[in-house]
């Protein structure tokens, strides 16, 4: 597990979460180009889609800022991972492995820290980052918030599910509630999280 801590001595730095972003994979870009029957995005191909992803987020991460993804940079394509970072403007980039990583840790020197878990410090707000949703995880009964992608928003969208203080933050839950293919600001994962019930199940972790 990488341990991450970000204070006031980080300053005005912006710290933002993404996931699953798929870069330049052709089934999920669109209909015209997908061998699925649903589930795919709304691009004509998956070059439209890498483009549009890659610009909505450095219109929004600055080069300075703190940009974490939590797996899926691209899709199997490994020999493409050192461009795509490439176009990426943020200086400090953590990659937490997603299962489509494909030879990723070939390229470990390209991202600021590159492992399957992360404890995340956020100005005291505690985060258990993976790439896979968690049922439980540490210290979730102390206030603890999980994020994680893998789900592209199929999780997070079920209205009937008390997952409690855990958030899918891919780019497709993005686009349902921001309206955007772009990562979210921790700030407004808070927020979010902030608002949310917590899961019944956190307090057996009392009793371990």
């Amino acid at each position: 597990m990488f341990h991450l801590k970000i204070d006031a001595a980080a300053g005005a730095r912006k710290v933002w979460l993404t996931s699953d972003l798929h870069l330049l994979h052709k089934s999920i870009s669109g209909p015209e180009r997908s061998t699925w029957k649903s589930g795919f995005r709304n691009f004509k191909d998956e070059y439209e889609m890498t483009e549009h992803i890659l610009n909505n987020i450095n219109k929004h991460v600055g080069h300075d800022d703190i940009l974490i993804n939590l797996g899926d940079f691209v899709f199997k394509n490994h020999k493409c991972i050192p461009e795509m970072r490439g176009r990426i403007v943020c200086q400090e980039v953590h990659h937490i492995i997603g299962n489509h990583d494909t030879k990723i840790e070939q390229y470990a020197d390209k991202f600021s820290s590159m492992s399957d878990i992360m404890a995340l410090n956020y100005h005291g707000n505690m985060f258990i980052l993976c790439h896979y949703a968690m049922r439980v995880w540490h210290h979730m009964s102390k206030g603890v918030y999980h994020a994680y992608g893998h789900s592209h928003d199929s999780i997070d969208r079920h209205p009937n599910q008390p997952w409690g203080k855990s958030m899918d933050v891919g780019i497709d839950s993005a686009y349902r509630i921001l309206g955007e293919y772009r990562p979210f600001d921790i700030k407004e994962v808070i927020k979010i999280l902030s608002k949310r019930a917590e899961d019944p199940s956190s307090t057996i972790e009392e009793g371990l």
